[in-house]
């Protein structure tokens, strides 16, 4: 069966064609979303959460993002998510106002296309009455590709610890991020055996 892939780097990330939706989570809360019928950890750690049906994986994705947010707000007074385009952000449309005070919520983005600008606007659709302040939602921006990333890593390694952490290595570090998989197993517009890839580990954000 194929269902909709949903992945929550540093926290969480699900898997593909199994027999029923599944959840992959990674942290060591232990939380698990409402609706899993199943729940297992596997050898590295990450819990998966095997779910009834596929309509579930967007009450679990917004379960996740709030359940998060609150805890990071609560803990650091603010709250980092990076989300892409598509499904995954059209579920977002189903958090509540009242789960966490978004006037503290920064949104990235993990594959806007330059020009397209669909992970933009689908969040902006999807979030756009929940009060996160216009200045806390940093959108790409225009020009040649090297340089629009360049500016995009200059701006994620400048923003506050209480916004954005640090790998022991300077990289910055998201509270939660969101990814959808394609059927060939790409994730976030990097396809396998690609170049990007095969770069993993070089110490480049974006």
């Amino acid at each position: 069966v194929s269902c909709l892939l949903v992945l929550f780097f540093c926290n969480a990330f699900t898997s593909a064609n199994l027999a029923s939706p599944a959840l992959r989570l990674r942290g060591g809360d232990g939380w698990v979303p409402s609706k899993s019928k199943e729940s297992m950890v596997t050898t590295d750690g990450r819990r998966v959460c095997v779910l009834p049906e596929e309509g579930d994986i967007a009450v679990a994705v917004v379960e996740c993002v709030e359940s998060i947010g609150a805890a990071a707000i609560a803990e650091k007074g603010a709250f980092s998510l990076a989300i892409p385009g598509g499904s995954v952000v059209k579920a977002l449309k189903g958090l509540k106002a009242t789960s966490m005070d978004f006037s503290k919520v920064h949104v990235f983005f993990c594959n806007e296309r330059i020009g397209e600008y669909k992970c933009y606007k689908t969040a902006m659709d999807s979030l756009k009455d929940l009060g996160i302040p216009e200045n806390q939602v940093y959108k790409v921006g225009e020009g040649e590709p090297v340089e629009v990333a360049a500016a995009y890593e200059a701006m994620m390694t400048a923003q506050p610890a209480s916004v954005l952490g640090k790998t022991d290595k300077g990289i910055p570090r998201v509270d939660l991020m969101l990814l959808g998989t394609g059927e060939d197993g790409h994730v976030g517009s990097i396809h396998p055996n690609s170049d990007e890839v095969k770069a993993a580990g070089s110490g480049q954000i974006v």
